[in-house]
């Protein structure tokens, strides 16, 4: 299960990432939104924006990477693992907590909370048996 989820998740945050940056850049919106003197203007949103673009790729890079200690079977897997799945909890609720700062309607959406849920759980399950399990330390032995 864990190898299925390391190598859906990146395809995942890909997804989202292009159906959700290219089209605030092609249609202008983001350009209205970081543009000093616009109508849209709104420094601190842009800035969220960004972030969380630069957060969704590096979870992209990041998942990428753990596929390849997977599949090298090396130690550093099951420690890297849990970092990521913490991280991804921590993204999504600063996320959640900068939009609601910023007043914007909705700051806990379904896909939000899906998102969160699937994340602590995940952590919960796999996040012990990547320390407790014999089979992760036989498994996980190369450098």
């Amino acid at each position: 299960m864990v190898g299925i989820g390391l190598i859906v998740a990146p395809i995942r945050v890909l997804i989202f990432v292009v159906q959700t940056y290219p089209p605030l850049i092609r249609d202008g919106s983001f350009r209205a939104i970081a543009t000093p003197g616009s109508e849209s203007f709104n420094a601190p949103l842009a800035a969220l924006i960004a972030l969380e673009a630069f957060a969704n790729i590096f979870c992209f890079a990041f998942g990428i990477w753990l596929i390849v200690l997977f599949f090298r079977k090396s130690r550093r897997f099951p420690m890297r693992y849990v970092v990521l799945s913490a991280l991804s909890i921590a993204i999504i609720v600063a996320d959640s907590i900068s939009i609601g700062a910023l007043g914007i309607d909705s700051p806990w959406d379904t896909q939000g909370r899906r998102e969160f849920v699937r994340s602590v759980t995940n952590l919960l399950v796999w996040g012990p048996y990547m320390f407790m399990s014999k089979r992760v330390e036989n498994t996980f032995v190369r450098t």
